[in-house]
C-alpha cells in the first residue's frame, strides 16, 4: 500500500484511487527499461546446474596440470623425453574447459532469449531450472483464468428499490477509481458519467472503501465478508437473491454504508478461451494445478469443473500464502494482483500475468508479458527442454575430458588429434545449445496477435 512520500514506480497499475505523482526518474528508468535490465539480470545470475560447472571448471585446470606432468615424468623415465613431452603435451591439448563452461550458460542464454521472442521474461537462471521442476500450481481466478474485465453487470438488485438509483450512483462513484475486473463492470453500470469517491482505498481480498464527495460518509463495496466486518446489517430480499446466485456460482459484488447493506450486483464474468487448452497440457507435464481465488467457493467450484481441477474459494493473501507453504515439493504461483504478491514470493517460483504493466513485481520470477495462458505450458516445456540440453552438455564434456585426458595420459593420443577433438567437443555443445532456438510445433507454438 503506499503512503505519502512513496516511491511510485512508472509502469506499475494503481488500484487504489487517485494519485498526485512527481516525476524524479528519467523515461529510461521506465518499465520497457525495466525489462531489458530483467533480461540482462537473468543472463548474471547464476542457475544450480551453472554453480556446478563453475565448482568443477575451478578444480579442472590445476588437476590437468598435474595429470600432465605425471604423464610426462611417468612415459620420459620409460620412453625417453620425446615421448613424454608429446604425452604431456597430449593431455594439455585435449583437455577442454570451454566445453565444459558454456555447457549452462549458453544453453540457459539461448532458452532465455527464445523465451524473450515469445513474451516471456525468466529473472533468472535459477528461475527457469526451477520452472522445470515444477510439480503443483497455485493459480488465481479473476484476471488469470478469467478475463482482465468481467462482461457487465447481469443483475442489479437494490436494497431498497425507492433509494435505487442513489446506492448505485455511490457504487459507481467507489467503483470507478478501482481497475479491478469486477468494479470496472459496475462503473460502467449506468448512462452518465460516475462521479469519484475521495479517499478510496484497495481492501485485498475484500473490495472497496471510501468517503462520499458531499458528506464524507465512508462508503463500503466488495464482498460480503467485508459487510460482516463491517457489521452491515443483510435484509431478507437480498440474502435470498445472494444465495440463489451463489448456487449458480456467479460472482458478486455488495454496496453498503451506515449501517446495512444497500444493494447487490451479480457480475457477468468469463472464463478465458484459451485456459482449457492451457490448463490441458499443463495436466499432460505432470503439473497438478489448484484454483486460489479470493471468490467464493461456490463460484470457484463453478470455474474448477469448467477447468477439471481443485479449487479453494475466499482465500485471502495470507491464506494463499500458507495453502503454498504446505504443499509438498516444487510448487509455483500464477497470478496477476497485488494480493497475489505475497504467495508468489512463498512459492518456489513466482509466474506474474501480464507483468508488462508491473515490471516491478520482484516477487515473480518468470514474468508472462501477455494475458495468453498458453505461454504458461510453453514456458514449463521450454524450461525442461533447456535442463535436459544442460545436463546432455554437461554429461558430453565431462565424459570427452574422462576419456580424452585418459588416452591422453596413456600416451595413446597424438596432440595434433588432440587439437581436433578439443575443437569438435565446443562446437558439438554449441550446436546442442542452439536446438533450443526456433519454433518448435511441440514446444513453442506460434503466439497469436493480440
Amino acid at each position: 500500500m503506499k503512503e505519502l512520500g512513496d516511491p511510485v514506480y512508472a509502469g506499475t497499475l494503481n488500484l487504489d484511487g487517485d494519485l498526485f505523482i512527481e516525476v524524479q526518474r528519467l523515461p529510461d528508468a521506465g518499465a520497457l527499461s525495466r525489462i531489458v535490465a530483467m533480461i540482462r539480470q537473468a543472463h548474471a545470475n547464476k542457475g544450480r546446474y551453472e554453480q556446478l560447472a563453475d565448482r568443477v571448471t575451478a578444480w579442472f585446470l590445476p588437476t590437468v596440470v598435474a595429470i600432465a606432468l605425471a604423464a610426462g615424468v611417468f612415459h620420459t623415465a620409460h620412453h625417453g623425453f620425446d615421448r613424454g613431452l608429446m604425452s604431456g603435451l597430449a593431455v594439455l591439448v585435449i583437455a577442454c574447459p570451454c566445453a565444459l563452461g558454456i555447457a549452462t550458460p549458453l544453453a540457459i542464454w539461448v532458452a532465455m532469449n527464445e523465451a524473450a521472442r515469445q513474451q516471456v521474461v525468466f529473472r533468472s537462471g535459477e528461475a527457469l531450472e526451477r520452472l522445470a521442476s515444477l510439480r503443483h500450481l497455485g493459480i488465481d481466478k479473476t484476471g488469470t483464468l478469467t478475463h482482465g474485465r468481467a462482461s457487465g453487470v447481469a443483475t442489479w438488485i437494490p436494497g431498497d428499490p425507492h433509494d435505487a438509483a442513489h446506492a448505485l450512483e455511490r457504487a459507481r462513484a467507489l467503483a470507478a477509481v478501482s481497475n479491478h475486473s469486477l468494479a470496472q463492470a459496475i462503473a460502467a453500470h449506468g448512462d452518465k458519467p460516475a462521479k469519484r469517491c475521495d479517499h478510496v482505498q484497495t481492501l485485498p481480498g475484500r473490495g472497496l472503501r471510501g468517503s462520499w464527495p458531499d458528506t464524507g460518509e465512508t462508503i463500503w463495496v466488495g464482498s460480503d465478508r467485508l459487510m460482516a466486518e463491517q457489521h452491515l446489517a443483510v435484509t431478507q430480499c437480498l440474502a435470498e437473491a445472494a444465495g440463489a446466485a451463489r448456487t449458480s456460482g456467479q460472482p458478486l459484488v455488495f454496496i453498503g454504508w451506515g449501517d446495512s447493506v444497500r444493494g447487490l450486483f451479480i457480475i457477468r464474468e468469463e472464463i478465458r478461451s484459451e485456459a482449457a487448452a492451457a490448463i490441458a497440457e499443463l495436466r499432460d507435464l505432470g503439473v497438478r494445478v489448484t484454483i486460489l481465488t479470493g471468490d467464493h467457493a461456490r463460484r470457484a467450484e463453478v470455474v474448477a469443473g469448467a477447468l477439471r481441477v481443485e479449487a479453494r474459494g475466499e482465500m485471502l493473501p495470507e491464506n494463499k500464502v500458507a495453502f503454498i507453504a504446505g504443499v509438498p515439493g516444487p510448487v509455483g504461483m500464477v497470478g496477476d494482483g497485488i494480493n497475489d504478491g505475497p504467495a508468489l514470493a512463498a512459492s518456489d517460483v513466482g509466474i506474474a500475468m501480464g507483468c508488462g504493466a508491473d515490471v516491478t513485481r520482484d516477487s515473480a520470477g518468470v514474468c508472462l508479458l501477455s494475458d495468453d495462458l498458453t505461454r504458461l505450458p510453453w514456458a514449463i516445456k521450454l524450461a525442461r527442454r533447456t535442463v535436459g540440453v544442460i545436463r546432455q552438455n554437461l554429461f558430453w564434456a565431462l565424459a570427452y575430458n574422462v576419456v580424452g585426458i585418459g588416452l591422453a595420459a596413456v600416451g595413446l593420443l597424438n596432440p595434433v588429434l588432440a587439437a581436433a577433438a578439443m575443437t569438435v567437443s565446443s562446437v558439438l555443445v554449441v550446436a546442442n545449445s542452439l536446438r533450443l532456438r526456433g519454433p518448435d510445433k511441440e514446444a513453442a507454438p506460434c503466439l497469436k496477435p493480440s
